[in-house]
């Protein structure tokens, strides 16, 4: 009978260091899980300060784009007005003298309008190009954004309908409780502060979906004697803990 007792006893010794060796190891995971969702979040911040850092570059290139643009075509303005105001020079000067000298005069201005206008005609060619360039960038960029926008919504559609197809099946699966607890206290956390009226209910209770029950705060609906009893200290105590934590207290009592 002794060596059967010490047995027992070492069996139930055994079962309760497993037990807390996997309420260990499932702290372990959830404050690994938690971290990990941290750490995305960071990277996804960076990301986006990254992509915003180089938006804001290439606006700046363009606008700078822009300006030396301007300045280039205003430059090619006044060198063209000084062009045909020293070409008038040549032209009043050729006039005051003979004829075959101002034949000659003529046939270099002559000659040098058509380099002129064979110059112009070219630049205008480059500015066409450039600027079909520039428009094909800006349509490409433009598909670029909406082929992103159609597949961030494609990837989120699905989320959607999933949690609407949750909620349905919930709404669906409610069924009237046994009679709550009538020793409810009303002096609940400050979250709750303003349902007063709200009704307690068992911790068993809460175990199964309640009309008008908060599915994912359903630790707010134990009276605070229940409260206690199963979690081992007061709201405010239980609400100062990290979130992980209160996540694997929530777990063991079923509730999570």
């Amino acid at each position: 009978e002794e060596e059967r007792i010490a047995a027992e006893e070492a069996e139930a010794a055994k079962k309760a260091e497993e037990e807390r060796i996997a309420a260990e190891e499932a702290a372990v995971a959830a404050k690994k899980a938690e971290e990990e969702r941290i750490a995305t979040e960071e990277a996804e911040a960076a990301k986006k300060a990254e992509e915003e850092r180089i938006a804001e570059e290439a606006a700046e290139a363009a606008k700078k784009a822009e300006e030396e643009r301007i300045a280039a075509e205003e430059a090619a303005v006044a060198a063209k007005k000084a062009e045909e105001e020293r070409i008038a020079a040549e032209e009043a000067e050729a006039a005051n003298k003979p004829e075959e000298a101002a034949v000659a005069a003529s046939k270099v201005v002559e000659d040098r309008v058509v380099d002129e206008e064979e110059e112009a005609s070219r630049e205008k060619v480059d500015e066409k190009n450039a600027s079909e360039k520039e428009t094909g960038l800006g349509i490409a960029t433009d598909s670029d954004q909406d082929a992103k926008a159609n597949e961030t919504q494609t990837e989120v559609s699905p989320s959607i309908a999933e949690e609407k197809d949750n909620q349905s099946t919930k709404s669906k699966s409610v069924v009237p409780p046994d009679q709550p607890s009538t020793d409810c206290e009303t002096n609940q956390d400050e979250e709750s502060a303003s349902h007063q009226d709200r009704k307690c209910y068992t911790l068993d209770e809460l175990k199964k979906p309640i009309e008008g029950v908060e599915w994912s705060k359903r630790e707010n609906y134990l009276s605070d004697t229940d409260f206690i009893s199963h979690f081992g200290m007061e709201r405010s105590v239980f609400k100062d803990l990290a979130l992980w934590r209160r996540q694997v207290a929530k777990k063991k009592l079923g509730i999570f």
